[in-house]
């Protein structure tokens, strides 16, 4: 067993680094032209006095790319973030005991996934949140839930969207029932469906303060039911109510249980915050978890066929 985890995770490292190389390599080919949020990122790198809304925001992040501005150039800093993000899913795929053959497969795709080729290049902040959840014990540590409360809020000090796991740490420490916690996820699809979060999002930004990303006045950001989101949102779960056995391996399986009650949840929220602007930052909460998840549901597959 320990032969197979060390094989693991040396090919988690040696792939890592070949693609981060490659990151870099691309970075330093650009001649200082950023794609996106990139260049945003590029042009408060270093400038911690002058930000002071981020530094109130997001302060961790503040702090640690200031702190990495003092010693490094942006593009080492950004392929350092490109390369932990990815270390720290393949140290979870290790942790949540994935077969060797399908890391062995799987890994070097997840570096051409669109969330996660975002996640550690063009929204930073929110990718280095996921890294520490994916590093920590946060999908884990079953007996000491307590611990889970801490890593949030070091994430929600890298990227406020990450407050959202707060109050879905608090409801699974209480409820960890599979019925309840798929009604609440199925209502608010169906609400999603039928477009009712905008109606309501009015009233909410009465007694909400004005907040940049939240505000509906002039944001070009297109709100409301969206079907790449609807289908997209839908992927992970097929398997769960299309097979009996992976559904049950998913729910007896502490660790497997805890990544989809909290997959359904967080994607609970993201519809709910549907009828605000930039609502898919809240989404990204439950589709980074989305090849996870489908790992395990094919690991409990290909598990399942050996024993027939």
């Amino acid at each position: 067993m320990k032969n197979i985890t060390a094989i693991k995770l040396s090919y988690v490292i040696i792939v890592n680094a070949i693609f981060s190389t490659l990151y870099y390599l691309k970075l330093i080919d650009s001649d200082g032209i950023y794609l996106n949020d990139i260049e945003n990122y590029r042009l408060i790198y270093g400038e911690f006095q002058e930000n002071i809304e981020d530094i109130i925001r997001d302060p961790l992040y503040s702090i640690v790319s200031y702190v990495a501005s003092l010693c490094v150039s942006f593009d080492v800093f950004l392929s350092f973030c490109f390369a932990f993000f990815f270390l720290s899913l393949g140290i979870l795929l290790i942790k949540i005991n994935i077969g060797l053959l399908l890391i062995l497969f799987f890994y070097p795709l997840f570096f051409n996934f669109g969330i996660y080729e975002s996640l550690s290049s063009f929204t930073l902040r929110q990718g280095l949140g996921f890294s520490i959840l994916f590093i920590s014990s946060f999908f884990l540590n079953e007996n000491n839930r307590k611990a889970n409360y801490y890593y949030v809020l070091i994430c929600a000090c890298m990227h406020l969207s990450f407050i959202i796991l707060l109050p879905i740490v608090f409801f699974l420490k209480i409820i960890k029932s599979y019925k309840i916690i798929f009604l609440i996820w199925s209502t608010s699809l169906l609400l999603y469906v039928i477009n009712f979060y905008p109606e309501v999002t009015n009233i909410i930004e009465f007694f909400l303060p004005a907040h940049r990303g939240f505000s509906m006045v002039d944001s070009g950001y297109s709100t409301g039911f969206k079907y790449k989101f609807f289908i997209f949102s839908l992927v992970p779960i097929l398997a769960i109510l299309c097979n009996s056995n992976i559904r049950k391996m998913m729910l007896c399986v502490p660790n497997n249980s805890y990544v989809l009650y909290t997959y359904l949840l967080s994607n609970s929220a993201g519809f709910i915050f549907s009828g605000f602007p930039y609502y898919d930052r809240i989404l990204m909460l439950s589709w980074a978890l989305i090849p996870i998840i489908l790992l395990l549901e094919l690991d409990i597959y290909v598990k399942q066929k050996k024993r027939t």
